[in-house]
């Protein structure tokens, strides 16, 4: 087993127990539909945290030759994945009794939420930036001014649809960025 497969076991198995924790809150919400209203904030929120977690994980492993392998980066690699697990596990409440329209659940915990994923994006490109990935801290920067706005909208907009459409503008830049690294 390399440093690199070694330091990735524990990475992987706290991000797939995120992945879990958001299917998980998705099933109960699926599960109680007859009490609950869904609505579409919550799930959204839900896919921005299943394309974060997966794109970190990507960005991850393709940074691989420049993760060096030592305590400092087991600590900053599990408080990030500590991170999305808490926003994993915020996006669906657990009584869904208590709270029935998810909707007004995704505008108590959006801030928390995409503040963790913005806080995890911002400290990942400043790190990569300082490595050997090809990543400058002008490019790291530059990405997170185009990010930011739509992080802004969605976290201090008052109105659920302008809330959700900043969701919906952050997941649309992923993806575009997802298509750029697949058929570069």
């Amino acid at each position: 087993m390399t440093g690199f497969e070694f330091v990735f076991s524990l990475f992987g198995l706290l991000l797939g127990l995120c992945i879990a924790e958001v299917l998980g809150g998705l099933g109960r919400a699926i599960e109680h539909r007859e009490e609950v209203t869904i609505g579409w904030l919550t799930p959204l929120l839900g896919v921005f945290v299943l394309l974060d977690l997966t794109t970190y994980w990507f960005a991850l492993w393709m940074d691989r030759a420049n993760v060096p392998i030592n305590p400092l980066t087991l600590l900053i690699g599990t408080a990030f994945a500590a991170a999305y697990y808490l926003a994993a596990y915020l996006i669906f409440p657990d009584d869904l009794k208590r709270h029935a329209d998810l909707d007004v659940h995704f505008m108590r915990v959006r801030r928390i939420v995409l503040g963790m994923a913005l806080t995890v994006f911002a400290i990942q490109g400043i790190l990569q930036s300082f490595g050997t990935s090809g990543l400058t801290l002008r490019s790291a920067a530059i990405t997170l001014i185009i990010f930011a706005p739509f992080y802004g909208l969605a976290m201090f907009a008052k109105r659920k649809i302008i809330a959700g459409s900043g969701v919906a503008l952050i997941i649309i830049l992923n993806l575009i960025g997802v298509i750029q690294l697949t058929f570069a």
